[in-house]
C-alpha cells in the first residue's frame, strides 16, 4: 500500500515521500482525521528543539532591548555615518556579548516553512501521495466521477485528491467498480476514511446564511 519512490518523481515528490510514508503508516487507525493527529503530534516533537531554540532566542532578544534602548538614546539626535557605524557596532558588540543572534530566531522558521508547504500537499492530496495515483489516474478518477453523476463543474473546480476521494466516497461502494484502476489502488482508496463525527473532510465548506 501507499506509494513507492521511481526514476519519475519530481523533486518535491521525492521530498515529500518520507512524510508521505508515515501518514499512511498511521492510516492503520482507519480514520484519516486520527491519522492526521497522530502525524500531527510527530512532526510536532521533532521540530520542538528548534521551536525551543527560538522561544530562547525571543527571551534573549527581549532581555537585551532594554541596553540596546540605551545605546540608541545615547546617540540620539546624531545622524552622520561615523556615529552611525560607531552606534551599529557598540549593539552588534553587545550582541555578541550576549551570545545573541538576530538570525538565529529566523532559522528555525525558515526550516519549518517548507515542511508546512510539504505537509499540506500531502495531506490534501492523499490519491497521490498515499494511494500513489499519478495524473492520468487521477483524471480517470475525475471522469468516472462526472459519468457517474458528480457535478462537472464541482470536480473541475476543486480537482484536489481530497475532493475527488470525497466524490467516490459520496456515491457509495458501488462508484469503486466504475473505476478503471488496479485492485490495489482501490484498495488503497477505499482504506482512507475522510469521515469524522459524522462530516467528510474531502467537502469543500461553504458558507451559507439562514435564519
Amino acid at each position: 500500500m501507499g506509494w513507492v519512490l521511481t526514476e519519475k518523481m519530481s523533486l518535491i515528490e521525492i521530498i515529500s515521500w518520507p512524510f508521505a510514508k508515515l501518514l499512511w503508516l498511521f492510516n492503520f487507525t482507519g480514520s484519516y482525521a486520527v491519522a492526521l493527529l497522530f502525524f500531527a503530534v510527530v512532526v510536532k516533537l521533532v521540530t520542538l528543539p528548534l521551536s525551543i531554540k527560538q522561544q530562547k532566542t525571543q527571551i534573549k532578544g527581549a532581555k537585551l532591548r532594554p541596553k540596546m534602548a540605551l545605546i540608541e538614546k545615547k546617540y540620539a539626535g546624531r545622524t552622520d555615518r561615523k556615529t552611525l557605524e560607531k552606534k551599529q557596532q557598540e549593539i552588534m558588540d553587545l550582541q555578541r556579548e550576549e551570545g545573541y543572534s538576530p538570525l538565529s530566531g529566523c532559522l528555525p522558521l525558515l526550516i519549518q516553512l517548507p515542511i508546512i508547504i510539504i505537509l499540506y500537499n500531502i495531506i490534501q492530496d492523499p490519491l497521490t501521495h498515499l494511494c500513489g495515483l499519478d495524473a492520468t489516474q487521477l483524471e480517470t478518477v475525475r471522469a468516472s466521477l462526472e459519468a457517474a453523476g458528480i457535478q462537472a463543474a464541482a470536480v473541475a473546480n476543486h480537482p484536489s485528491g481530497l475532493t475527488l476521494l470525497s466524490g467516490v466516497q459520496s456515491l457509495g461502494e458501488s462508484a469503486y467498480s466504475l473505476i478503471p484502476l488496479s485492485g490495489d489502488l482501490i484498495a488503497s482508496m477505499q482504506s482512507i476514511n475522510l469521515s469524522l463525527f459524522g462530516l467528510n473532510l474531502g467537502v469543500v465548506p461553504t458558507v451559507s446564511w439562514s435564519w
